[in-house]
């Protein structure tokens, strides 16, 4: 419960990319006072419209201190760590901001969240989601919650030294702490920079004749797609489980 409201609060970071929004709505339907954590500096372009109902809170996912600060102040009973650089091909080139934000950054919300348990006497229910990404070229079909890792981008071992921080945290400190492997999912607010949404774009301009052609990257990648909306039930559903584990 936070201090202003006696509904239960939930704490969304990176509540402003597309499965930051749905969840955010979906828990507020829940009852939920959600509150959602956005990058400093990016004000002008959070989207307002689907997040009026959420109280928003700037934060540096890899500022321990402030990360503290907002989890004394929401005292959220469920975390969903959202937050993160979300781009495998740009991991080549913030390759080191990737690893501090999508992989240390997590190190530090599980050291918070015990340092929390031993403060309060429990620590809120998390939850991490983590990528096919990390499993690489797999030989392995369909994968499993047990699928060797064999990340291949800066990205994906990033993910999937988060996927294994939450795994030794639960296990060694006992806290409620969960893993979601999600793969390709897309839904109406998904960013122009990605495939699905830069596909419709262009064949919008090409009908439009403002361009000829639709320019793509490596057309031999087969992934499995999903509703980003069906990804973050899922997600609200492992948090409310007896026991915390691992899903993909």
């Amino acid at each position: 419960m936070t201090g202003t409201t006696s509904l239960p609060a939930a704490l969304v970071t990176g509540v402003a990319g597309q499965d930051g929004i749905y969840l955010a709505r979906q828990l507020v339907a829940d009852g939920y006072h959600v509150v959602g954590t956005y990058r400093p500096g990016t004000e002008a372009s959070l989207p307002g419209a689907y997040l009026r109902d959420v109280a928003l809170m700037p934060l540096d996912q890899r500022d321990r201190a402030g990360f503290s600060q907002v989890l004394e102040s929401v005292r959220p009973v469920e975390i969903y760590n959202l937050a993160g650089i979300t781009s495998v091909g740009a991991s080549w080139s913030r390759a080191e901001e990737v690893a501090e934000t999508n992989g240390v950054a997590v190190l530090r919300i599980l050291e918070e969240l015990v340092a929390y348990r031993d403060r309060h006497g429990e620590a809120p229910r998390f939850l991490q989601p983590s990528s096919s990404e990390m499993f690489g070229i797999s030989d392995h079909q369909p994968q499993t919650e047990g699928t060797p890792h064999h990340p291949r981008s800066p990205y994906a071992t990033a993910k999937s030294f988060a996927h294994h921080l939450t795994v030794n945290y639960r296990e060694s400190y006992d806290i409620f702490a969960s893993t979601a492997t999600l793969y390709n999912h897309e839904s109406a607010v998904r960013g122009p920079h990605f495939v699905t949404r830069k596909i419709t774009r262009s064949v919008a301009e090409i009908a439009l004749g403002r361009r000829e052609h639709v320019t793509l990257g490596n057309l031999d990648v087969r992934r499995d797609w999903g509703f980003a909306g069906d990804y973050v039930d899922a997600m609200r559903r492992i948090l409310r489980l007896d026991n915390p584990t691992d899903f993909i």
